[in-house]
């Protein structure tokens, strides 16, 4: 493989797992020598890797060697990936298209076996506790959204905790073959997963219902991690599921309908989950009744023989293969994606609001629309285009004398200057004959800088970009509201627990003594918060910086879940874990595709990869909508008394707290006078640290009213009073009105 021009050439990847006849138990002694296979399958690649709970190795084929007999349990056994390679080698050049097995699987284990809280016993229906000593050793395949969240918060702690550890070390194998292959310089949209083939079942045969019940949960749950991983739809990505032998342990009557009843539920699977399809497997027999003894015909009482293992793993081929290339045809035909390897006949593209329609036809999920958003940006990024004159322009915010040029008929690839419903093309009215831009033209009386103004009408921002993607997608995002405008009240929220609003950055009536950016966010938290902040990051998430220096400032969308890889001590690893992202580039930037001729000018990074360490020494933070983390942003501030009693009197106010939904900014007692105007006897202005405490969500009045002279304290008898709050979102909000009592005796 290390010879191949890996930036230009597909993999299509198909997954391998479940129980032993999936982990390949069928040894060369079960075969005569002319039904062994001895070809080596150079098109069809091989990665295979498991680990027990206690830590030791059981299966390392992590070379990416084409496929050969020999990849099952141990060098003179095979599983299923003979046959399939079998049968895919001469559907791919081995050059420009590839294919890769993956295998991950382990004998002897469960889908359904799970722990309770206190490891005292494992359960999911009664009787399941069987082999307690393997089960901990090997661990379950019991699907980790179906585990309590107690159970779920300790994997944390002990990452090889039986309940789940094969499932959760299946996706740890999957995240780094998709390193890997990055590393090794195939592009993003080039890996492509075709097919999850399962073998398994062996071990539940006698709870169909369950098993039934369970699959239909780690199939979506696989495939919405597949799409968060990928930064591709995965969401009916191919499953074929293979049938356990009728004759599986023994051929008397009992064990042969327990495994035929056990595949008739297999089946009804085929009408639960889309794109499931169940291959015949089942008359594959491993015993018979000789004379009424039960005689193995197979490796062993449990395994298929050779033979029998090498056209199974053909009808595995077949499926995944057919199964895989419809949906992949499928995926292509309704997303295209652009080549921006190259540029070829380039054109002068129509404007921006005649791009394809993101929106959708029923009501997204969260991961629906993080892909949907980085599909859109990366559609923008992929326009090619040259401009019919030449033209030069200043970008807002850059150093002087640092200007851009597009030469007339230059070939460039994505757009320069991108605002949500504007871009290139809406500059071309304002450029003169010979290309100069009319910035007379651009002059706004609302912005008070022409760089505002040129941000505005033509847009040249890099949050523009990813401004366009996410209001493709999410309908409370509108398109004003995107530079510099990362707030909670539009529905942008900080990832991974940073307790940063980015609101207080808009209101200059706040007293904040210094900017408040990303780079000092990073800097009040440490690496180690912000590390795990950037491993939660997913797809259709911003990687945000705000410099001191407000023009100094970068956006770039998350493209695919971050590759997070962990030292020895259990720390995140900055050097080697990766958050890849799509960004725009103001201003063009050549790419050495050839001579000078060849060349484009292309402004935007579509799979750009970013070690943790440079986005924490730059000063990003990962931001998320509102509508990605599956909830409705604020639309109006919200602020009032914590409890619903009367005020009584002023003294009676001072035991009260005030609460609200956003960071209150004011804190203000007025007196009512006679006409109705407001007298000012008390305030309190939120600094930033009350913020980031939280007592600007809750706050007793007394908090307000402490350092008050005595006299403030005196109200009469008659006299009206409002309590008023004022919010980071602009909104102020009277929590309170009351009258001072006559307290005389009448």
């Amino acid at each position: 493989m290390d010879n191949l021009d890996h930036s230009k050439t597909k993999i299509d990847v198909y997954i391998l797992s479940g129980q032993s006849n999936a982990s390949g138990s069928s040894s060369f002694e079960s075969a005569p020598e002319k039904e062994r296979d001895h070809s080596v399958y150079e098109n069809v690649l091989f990665f295979g890797y498991r680990r027990r709970t206690d830590g030791e190795v059981v299966m390392d084929h992590t070379g990416y060697e084409p496929v050969r007999e020999g990849l099952g349990k141990d060098r003179t056994h095979i599983g299923p990936e003979l046959g399939m390679a079998e049968f895919l080698n001469t559907r791919y050049d081995g050059e420009k298209h590839i294919a890769l097995i993956v295998k991950f699987a382990a004998g002897g284990t469960s889908l359904l076996m799970h722990e309770d809280l206190d490891g005292a016993k494992h359960y999911f229906i009664e009787g399941a506790n069987k082999k307690e000593e393997r089960y901990r050793l090997r661990g379950s395949w019991f699907p980790t959204v179906l585990c309590p969240s107690e159970l779920q918060r300790s994997f944390g702690e002990d990452p090889d905790h039986p309940t789940s550890f094969l499932y959760r070390q299946l996706k740890e194998v999957l995240k780094r073959v998709f390193r890997e292959l990055r590393e090794k310089g195939f592009r993003s949209e080039n890996i492509r997963f075709a097919a999850f083939n399962w073998m398994q079942g062996e071990d539940d045969r006698r709870f169909p219902d369950a098993y039934c019940q369970t699959f239909p949960w780690f199939v979506k749950d696989f495939r919405e991690f597949l799409s968060m991983l990928t930064g591709q739809d995965h969401g009916s990505l191919p499953i074929i599921v293979g049938e356990v032998s009728e004759t599986f342990a023994s051929a008397s009557p009992e064990e042969v309908e327990r495994s035929r009843a056990f595949n008739r539920s297999l089946h009804t699977l085929e009408g639960k989950i889309e794109n499931l399809v169940v291959i015949p497997t089942e008359h594959y027999e491993l015993n018979e009744l000789r004379n009424g003894e039960n005689v193995p015909v197979g490796t062993d009482l449990y395994h298929w023989s050779y033979p029998d293992m090498r056209y199974i793993g053909r009808l595995f081929g077949l499926a995944s293969y057919t199964m895989g290339q419809a949906e992949l045809k499928r995926k292509e035909k309704e997303n295209p994606l652009p080549d921006d390897s190259k540029i070829e006949n380039p054109v002068l593209l129509s404007p921006m609001a005649e791009a394809p329609n993101y929106a959708f036809d029923h009501e997204p999920t969260p991961l629906e629309m993080r892909l949907a958003a980085v599909r859109a940006m990366h559609d923008m990024l992929s326009v090619q285009w040259y401009t019919p004159v030449s033209f030069s322009y200043r970008k807002s915010g850059a150093a002087a004398g640092k200007t851009y040029v597009f030469p007339k008929g230059d070939k460039n690839g994505g757009l320069p200057y991108t605002d949500v419903n504007v871009s290139l093309f809406g500059m071309l009215e304002y450029l003169d004959p010979d290309g100069r831009l009319r910035t007379e033209d651009l002059e706004d009386p609302e912005y008070p800088t022409l760089g505002q103004a040129v941000n505005r009408k033509i847009g040249n921002t890099c949050s523009g970009s990813t401004g366009f993607a996410i209001c493709s997608v999410c309908s409370s995002i509108k398109s004003n509201l995107i530079s510099y405008t990362l707030t909670a009240k539009n529905g942008f929220y900080p990832v991974g627990g940073l307790e940063y609003d980015f609101s207080i950055n808009e209101f200059a009536e706040l007293d904040v003594p210094e900017t408040v950016t990303t780079v000092k966010i990073c800097q009040k938290y440490g690496e180690k918060k912000v590390f795990e902040a950037y491993a939660k990051a997913l797809p259709g998430d911003i990687m945000d910086m705000q410099g001191d220096d407000r023009s100094k400032g970068h956006s770039m969308m998350v493209t695919t879940a971050p590759t997070v890889v962990f030292r020895p001590d259990g720390t995140i690893d900055p050097e080697k874990s990766i958050v890849t992202t799509q960004d725009q580039r103001t201003g063009g930037y050549h790419f050495p595709t050839g001579p000078r001729g060849e060349d484009y000018v292309y402004s935007g990074r579509i799979h750009h990869d970013n070690t943790f360490r440079f986005l924490f020494d730059q000063g990003y933070i990962p931001v998320a909508t509102a509508e990605f983390l599956g909830k409705k942003p604020y639309e109006r501030g919200e602020a009032r008394l914590s409890d619903d009693r009367a005020v009584e009197s002023l003294e009676d106010l001072e035991t009260r707290t005030a609460v609200s939904n956003y960071p209150m900014t004011l804190m203000k007692l007025v007196r009512v006078r006679e006409d109705g105007t407001e007298e000012r006897i008390g305030f309190h202005a939120f600094n930033r640290g009350e913020i980031g405490r939280g007592v600007a969500h809750a706050c007793r009045v007394d908090y307000m009213t402490e350092e008050w002279p005595e006299e403030k304290r005196k109200a009469e008898p008659g006299e009206q009073y409002r309590l008023k709050v004022t919010l980071t979102t602009g909104e102020t909000f009277t929590v309170s009105e009351f009258t001072e009592p006559d307290r005389r005796i009448k």
